[in-house]
Order: structure tokens, then C-alpha cells, then sequence
């Protein structure tokens, strides 16, 4: 969504106003430098991280992820997040 431009900030939102209608996310954890709006949509009380860096977001995921999970990657690839997926699956076995 960073190649959005100036529309960049409302999908961010948008992205968070959907979070907070899925009951059954309970961590959240956010990449970049405009996950701030997403923030400010998402539910009262998510557990939520923030990360400048896929890197960042892949060890915290390595560290809380120790059962079966669900993860959802989205992002642009100007984040990197592509990596932050490929990382995952080569962990995963």
C-alpha cells in the first residue's frame, strides 16, 4: 500500500476499520512507516507491535508463534514483506 501515494493513509485506515470487524485476530503486528493509521482504526485492547523493518516483524513472530497459527501477510514491497513470508516458510517444517 506505500505505492498508493497520497491515498496511501485511507487504505491504512481501511485496513484497520477491517481488523476491527475479525473477532478472532488476537495479535497484531504492524510494518512500516504509515501503520499509524491502521492504529488508529484498530479495536480497543488488540495486542498490537509495531516494526520499521520486516526483520523486526519476523522475530517477533518466531518468538510468539508456538502453536498452530494462522498468519496473514499484506503489504507493499517497498516494506519487504515478501521476505518477512519467504522467511517464514523456510522456518516452517
Amino acid at each position: 500500500m506505500l505505492e498508493l501515494g497520497v491515498n496511501s493513509p485511507f487504505w491504512h485506515r481501511q485496513l484497520g476499520r477491517i481488523l476491527r470487524k475479525m473477532s478472532a485476530t488476537h495479535h497484531i503486528i504492524l510494518v512500516g512507516s504509515l501503520v499509524s493509521w491502521t492504529k488508529k482504526a484498530l479495536p480497543v485492547g488488540a495486542s498490537v507491535e509495531s516494526f520499521s523493518s520486516w526483520q523486526g516483524a519476523s522475530q517477533a513472530l518466531e518468538a510468539s508463534l508456538n502453536e498452530p497459527s494462522l498468519v496473514l501477510v499484506k503489504g507493499s514491497h517497498g516494506t519487504g514483506l515478501y521476505k518477512l513470508a519467504e522467511s517464514m516458510s523456510y522456518s516452517i517444517r
